[in-house]
């Protein structure tokens, strides 16, 4: 697939280089479409997608014989792969039965990329994008006050994949790509949402961060899309977030300190109520179902039955209990889920959702439900499994009030419950409902577009059929 570049350019902002449009835009447009400079599959879901095109194997993947490592998903990504595989086998089989790092397999793979493709005669294409990796920040003596122990070991083993040199490079020159690399590289995810990979991609690179973003990044494989969330005026600054927005101030600030190096002073991370969306408090009214919000530093009140609580010292020991007891409940199911515990994953998830003080929307426990959800699926407790995938249904509608692809995956999951539990009117509600957010953050084109778009045709199709009388029915005249 070719790179796209819609009416964009880069421009100089406030927080260095950015991208701009060039004229009013639709929401649900796609503005940038490009491959990656280089990518690689995380080792911890290795032998569950294909090493090329980063698609699911369904455990029918085909192993390399050398190094016995990378996997595909048939002989044609197997060939294409090898001219990014050949040396890295060698590597591998160098250093097995040690792996290197997902860090290290991406800086080998640019660097192999760079001796075999000459740099292009210009720096910059016609709307200021950088044609070089070179061209993309990189702060190494920032990243050296920070990190200059990982940055050592990444080096050292990165050394002895490739061989014992750096393939011609100086020291220098690896370090600032080491850096680059941190500092610009995107993690992948698959339709689900699952990190799967690592990338570096060349324009989507300068695009900004916010924690309200007006533009989403999709991947399909490894081939990345910029789109807008809203409409968007001409000279409006497309913004996307590098992280998960589904975390507090604190922990979002910490997230892009610790990996892009800056401290973020956006609109949201500066307003100091902005986190009540997130950690949402249950009215301490017995039988009340509302949510409290913040009136003053010292009191809340509730948005349903206007009762006025106190959020002083004494509230917010209480609440900082509840909320560190949930989160050791959350890393407990996910350490059973690694362990395929199933029961357990689930009394971990349900103990979670009774947590006092937090609210049903409040975050950890849409992920508590998330989790139960899967658990059921796991224990082929169908009918169970809906209910919670229903009842979390309200809080994604709570915490994701733009429009976000965790919502329509959301839909599309418990559609799919209704229709295996053969409820195909039901199914098709929630299809519909998906459908009118996944047009706008993924294209037509897009493998997940173009499975719901099957799920609603299969749901259509049964209910004409189901609506049409049999022909070896009796005449009731």
């Amino acid at each position: 697939m070719s790179t796209f570049v819609g009416d964009v350019q880069t421009v100089a902002t406030d927080r260095g280089r950015g991208v701009k449009c060039t004229r009013d835009v639709a929401k649900g447009t796609t503005l940038l479409r490009e491959e990656c400079i280089a990518c690689v599959l995380c080792a911890n879901v290795r032998g569950e997608y294909c090493d090329h095109c980063l698609l699911p194997g369904y455990d029918q993947l085909l192993r390399c014989s050398g190094c016995k490592f990378a996997r595909y998903c048939n002989r044609g990504c197997q060939k294409n792969a090898w001219i990014n595989h050949k040396e890295e086998c060698k590597g591998l089989q160098r250093v097995a039965p040690n792996v290197p790092t997902d860090t290290v397999r991406l800086l080998a793979r640019i660097m192999r990329r760079a001796k075999r493709l000459p740099d292009p005669e210009d720096q910059f294409d016609e709307k200021n994008f950088p044609l070089t990796v070179d061209q993309l920040q990189g702060d190494v003596e920032k990243m050296l006050e920070q990190r200059r122990a990982d940055m050592g070991a990444v080096l050292y083993v990165l050394k002895e994949f490739l061989g014992g040199n750096y393939l011609g490079f100086s020291a220098a020159k690896v370090l600032r790509l080491f850096v680059i690399v941190e500092i610009n590289g995107f993690h992948l995810f698959d339709h689900e949402l699952k990190n799967i990979g690592y990338a570096l991609y060349q324009r989507a690179s300068m695009v900004n961060h916010h924690c309200e973003p007006n533009c989403l990044v999709v991947f399909d494989g490894p081939v990345l899309a910029v789109r807008t969330l809203q409409d968007l005026k001409a000279g409006e600054e497309l913004l996307i977030t590098y992280i998960e927005l589904l975390a507090t101030t604190e922990t979002r600030r910490y997230m892009l300190m610790d990996q892009f190096r800056f401290h973020c002073m956006c609109s949201k991370c500066v307003d100091p109520f902005s986190d009540e969306v997130l950690k949402c408090l249950a009215c301490r009214t017995t039988g009340c179902q509302g949510i409290l919000k913040h009136v003053s530093a010292e009191e809340a009140k509730c948005s349903s039955c206007d009762s006025v609580h106190s959020s002083g010292e004494s509230g917010k020991v209480d609440v900082d209990a509840a909320e560190e007891v949930a989160e050791e409940l959350l890393e407990s199911a996910n350490q059973f889920r690694k362990e395929e515990r199933w029961s357990q994953m689930l009394s971990s998830a349900e103990e979670c959702l009774n947590v006092a003080h937090l609210h049903p929307y409040h975050f950890a426990k849409l992920r508590a439900r998330n989790i139960a959800m899967d658990a059921h699926i796991e224990l082929h407790n169908w009918q169970e499994a809906l209910r919670y995938g229903e009842d979390n249904l309200a809080s994604y509608r709570h915490q994701y009030q733009l429009v976000h692809p965790s919502m329509g995956i959301q839909l599309m999951r418990v559609g799919k419950l209704y229709n295996y539990l053969d409820n195909v009117t039901e199914a098709l509600k929630m299809f519909q409902q998906a459908d009118k957010i996944i047009s706008v953050t993924h294209d037509s084109q897009h493998a997940l577009h173009r499975a719901l778009q099957d799920l609603l045709t299969g749901c259509q199709m049964e209910l004409r059929t189901m609506a049409t009388p049999s022909l070896d029915q009796p005449d009731q005249t």
